[in-house]
């Protein structure tokens, strides 16, 4: 039996899904710019929105939509690199905030927001994805204490046991 039920290689459907959710910010982003262009109006973006926040975690370089393609920029050394070339935590973090700007659901579930990133950015990508969607109610699942622990303001509960049929919770 394969473990993976239709993912084989998951590197190609993650990659695979960040170009579909690249072509909805896009298409998102022409169809603002004709309801502001109709009104007369301006306002922020996916795109921009991303953008903020990737500086937010990332304070030492800017991403760019050039064409459809993000770039990586460091503008000390005017050195940049397209967002395929971009590590795993880059790659996440810039699909992580696209997604979260993107999603009409009142009620964000994420397993693992460890998941490709480094410890030190974990929380401050959170943190940021959260004052940017303040309307929406976050609920993540995680074996990292430290995660948790800096949610201070957050109800944490633990799940002290499964015996196969029942769940035992512990709220903190």
């Amino acid at each position: 039996m394969n473990k993976y039920q239709g993912f084989e290689n998951a590197t190609t459907k993650l990659y695979s899904d960040y170009n579909k959710l690249l072509d909805f910010v896009l298409a998102t982003e022409q169809e603002q710019l004709r309801k502001d262009h109709e009104n007369r109006t301006t306002s922020e973006n996916i795109i921009d929105k991303t953008k903020k926040i990737w500086k937010e975690i990332f304070s030492h370089r800017e991403i760019e939509l050039v064409e459809d393609e993000f770039l990586c920029i460091f503008p000390d050394i005017k050195n940049k690199y397209e967002a395929r070339m971009m590590s795993d935590g880059e790659r996440s973090v810039l699909y992580l905030i696209m997604y979260v700007l993107c999603i009409e659901e009142k009620i964000i579930l994420i397993d693992e927001p460890e998941l490709h990133l480094h410890p030190s950015l974990t929380n401050r990508l959170w943190s940021t994805l959260e004052k940017y969607r303040k309307d929406c109610l976050f609920i993540y699942i995680t074996h990292d204490l430290n995660f948790a622990a800096n949610h201070a303001d957050s109800d944490k509960i633990w799940i002290k046991s499964y015996d196969g049929e029942k769940w035992k919770f512990e709220k903190y």
